[in-house]
């Protein structure tokens, strides 16, 4: 029986090993591939920020558009009484500015921290129907727009609500 002498056996087991060409191959697979997964956690993460950002920018601009529809509005009484606390609150055309921080997650006080602020313009006008018959109802649009901007790249952004009202209602 043959037995190998021990320098034999050091051959055997170095041509098993991996060479230096294979092994920084397999580092940069791996480089690429933990790159890829960080880069896609990255911007999975900057979509949902760039989405809780934009919901609540649309409540806050379907806020603004509520309180405004709201409003109590008598076209009877157009003449006599405009204004706060009388029978019309809804005077067209008008347009009314509101800020506040957008209700999002955030750690900490948010006056101090960083805080998301959200503009919201409310116009109104008069919708006039200019069809024949013997209803005519005028009515008014109510516009909301809420801006703000998504931190990460600056970008000013607005949600848009949009809708008409009749008197009375």
């Amino acid at each position: 029986m043959f037995i190998p002498a021990r320098h034999d056996r050091a051959i055997q087991a170095g041509a098993r090993a991996f060479t230096l060409v294979e092994v920084l191959f397999a580092f940069t697979i791996f480089a690429l591939s933990i790159g890829g997964i960080v880069y896609g956690y990255s911007q999975a993460n900057r979509l949902a920020e760039w989405s809780a950002m934009s919901a609540a920018g649309e409540s806050y601009a379907l806020q603004g558009m509520e309180q405004t529809r709201s409003a109590q509005w008598n076209p009877w009484d157009y003449t006599t009484n405009t204004g706060p606390w009388s029978e019309n609150q809804i005077v067209s055309p008008s347009t009314n500015v509101q800020q506040d921080l957008l209700d999002i997650p955030m750690k900490g006080n948010p006056t101090t921290n960083a805080a998301f602020y959200a503009t919201n313009y409310i116009y109104v006008t008069t919708v006039t129907n200019t069809q024949a018959g013997a209803f005519r109802a005028n009515l008014r649009q109510i516009e909301s727009i809420c801006t703000w901007e998504f931190p990460l790249t600056g970008e000013l952004c607005s949600n848009t609500v949009i809708t008409l009202r009749a008197s009375d209602q």
